[in-house]
């Protein structure tokens, strides 16, 4: 086969892990479920997708001399297709209703279609949202280090107060942060609490945090802040540790890369 490019790679790589956490979801779902035996086809096809693309992919890159670590989610303990018939015993001959055998056409039709169902599932599983792991203490006790969330694409002009989006400032490392404010909208902070436009805002999420501002920041002794056109106002839900719009301002949109599916 022809050599892998380096841009090839680094793309067949980040499929690679795109379709582990994909695994990992499904891997949990199925644990939540009671195993195997208790998942419903959904699942269990979405476990037997995800294993045979990373098989695949791992095969491709292997076969381009690229070192590719294994997983231990990566392979089944049995063979796959073993495992899902074990799933459900065959019925005693005597117990098997008469069948007659359909056309042709039509089995291979249903198949067809199956297949079908199936790989537009999962890439629309895979293309409409992306796996990212969250780093820091700033979301808890919503989100935890190392927990893997599910971004998915959003229109900047769809995004609501209390959505959980991921930013990218292009200069640093992209962070999980809460809407608050919204365009036109002004905050201020101020006897612990977060204002807007001088009505107190539920915030159930903080679990009872105090909410303060530094008197250096621009929010310091209760200043309210007129949000911009076009940016939102962020906080952490870890309100004592957590640089968000405190800090650094209001979010210009053009830096949202999508929302956390919920």
């Amino acid at each position: 086969m022809a050599p892998l490019s380096a841009d090839e790679v680094a793309e067949q790589q980040q499929l690679l892990e795109t379709y582990r956490h994909t695994l990992a979801i499904y891997l949990r779902q199925q644990a939540g479920l009671g195993g195997m035996a208790h998942s419903p086809p959904s699942v269990l096809n979405g476990i037997d997708e995800a294993r045979h693309a990373i098989a695949r992919i791992k095969k491709l890159l292997r076969d381009a001399q690229v070192n590719v670590a294994d997983d231990p989610d990566d392979e089944a303990e049995t063979d796959w297709a073993g495992a899902r018939r074990e799933r459900t015993p065959a019925l005693p001959r005597y117990d098997r209703p008469a069948q007659r055998p359909g056309p042709r056409w039509m089995l291979l039709g249903g198949i067809g279609l199956a297949v079908i169902a199936l790989a537009f599932g999962l890439l629309r599983l895979v293309a409409g949202q992306q796996p990212f792991t969250v780093e820091g203490q700033s979301m808890e006790p919503t989100f935890h280090q190392h927990q893997v969330v599910q971004i998915e694409s959003v229109d900047p002009a769809k995004l609501q107060r209390g959505d959980v989006v991921l930013i990218d400032p292009f200069d640093k490392v992209p962070y999980l942060k809460r809407i608050i404010g919204l365009p036109g909208e002004t905050v201020s902070i101020h006897d612990d609490r977060v204002y807007i436009n001088n009505a107190p805002l539920p915030e159930p999420y903080t679990h009872g945090i105090p909410t303060i501002c530094r008197p250096e920041e621009a929010c310091g002794q209760g200043h309210a802040i007129t949000i911009l056109s076009g940016s939102v106002f962020v906080l952490g839900d870890n309100r004592s540790n957590s640089a968000d719009s405190r800090e650094f301002g209001a979010v210009p949109l053009s830096q949202i890369k999508g929302r956390v599916r919920q």
